[in-house]
């Protein structure tokens, strides 16, 4: 199994999709959404993973693993499978088209409960990838929990991350940062230092830093004790074709051409705010343009507090 771990806003369904198109994988959508779990782990631990809360990970694993909601295996673009027919692929798809338009019609509960099936060719097992924003928190219980899953973490500059927090609350589309709750007693806050300097929770800009700041650090110690990979999209989007082809092979996947040309397709145009068409060079640099230089120096006061954070603005003054 490969996990993609990340914030918000940082890339991670283009991501996603990438790995989706590679014709031998099975890939699912923040399956945490349908299902948060909450009865197994908490978002954020204030001490090590217990063994108890390591064994419900692992539950709770499974159960990712299994999640076949329409909104976790029907984001588009749909893609050929090796593992699937052709007439099997026309039903499935068909069945998700199904299920979306239950949902215009008003049956978003009913829509939600169905479980599209996979129609794959009997004895086939192609490799799980799931990918999630919300579980940055919970790394290192789920790879306590399953040693073998390659992690995969990706990381979007501070500021990129702030600014486009910031677009879509103005846009309508993302709530203002209500506080960091249970985030503020990770260990990471303690070594830290939140505690002398926490955030008023009227200050946004504040806030998303930290969120930031201590959510990439708890998930970054995780990752890096498993083996994993640890990847900036800034760096990424200087040149993707070049960046996700090592990282592919690294993780022995070759280079399937159909990965290449839905590569090539997402850089042609620019959709919406959730869109994964965009061109990627431009939106890690639109927070450039987008946050004066008060806010930026307000971010790199907060996130240099970790070398995770101070290593984002040496690269980018250097």
């Amino acid at each position: 199994m490969i996990f993609i771990f990340g914030a918000a806003r940082s890339g991670t369904t283009w991501l996603g999709k990438l790995f989706d198109s590679h014709p031998d994988l099975f890939y699912l959508h923040e399956p945490d959404i349908t299902d948060r779990g909450i009865d197994l782990l908490p978002y954020w631990f204030e001490h090590a993973p217990s063994s108890r809360e390591v064994e419900n990970a692992r539950q709770y694993l499974t159960r990712l693993a299994t999640r076949r909601a329409p909104r976790t295996v029907g984001i588009q673009p749909f893609f050929r499978k090796s593992y699937r027919g052709r007439a099997s692929e026309i039903s499935r798809r068909s069945i998700i088209y199904a299920t979306k338009l239950f949902e215009r019609m008003g049956a978003t509960v009913a829509a939600s409960r169905i479980e599209i099936p996979d129609l794959a060719q009997r004895g086939s097992c192609p490799r799980l990838v799931i990918k999630s924003v919300s579980a940055l928190g919970r790394a290192e219980a789920l790879l306590l929990a399953e040693p073998s899953i390659a992690p995969v973490l990706l990381i979007r500059h501070p500021c990129g991350f702030v600014s486009s927090m910031l677009r879509g609350r103005s846009l309508g589309v993302m709530e203002a940062a209500e506080g960091l709750g249970q985030l503020a007693k990770t260990p990471s806050a303690i070594r830290l230092g939140l505690s002398n300097c926490a955030p008023d929770n009227t200050d946004q800009i504040a806030l998303l830093a930290w969120t930031w700041l201590l959510s990439n650090v708890e998930a970054k110690s995780a990752v890096e004790h498993a083996k994993g990979w640890i990847l900036s999209y800034d760096e990424i989007a200087q040149d993707p074709a070049l960046h996700v082809k090592q990282l592919f092979q690294s993780l022995a996947l070759g280079w399937p051409k159909q990965t290449q040309q839905f590569l090539h397709s997402s850089q042609r145009s620019d959709g919406d705010y959730y869109s994964i068409f965009r061109n990627s060079t431009e939106a890690a640099q639109r927070w450039q343009r987008e946050l004066d230089e008060r806010t930026i120096n307000r971010i790199r006061d907060i996130v240099s507090r970790d070398q995770l954070g101070s290593r984002f603005f040496d690269a980018t003054t250097s």
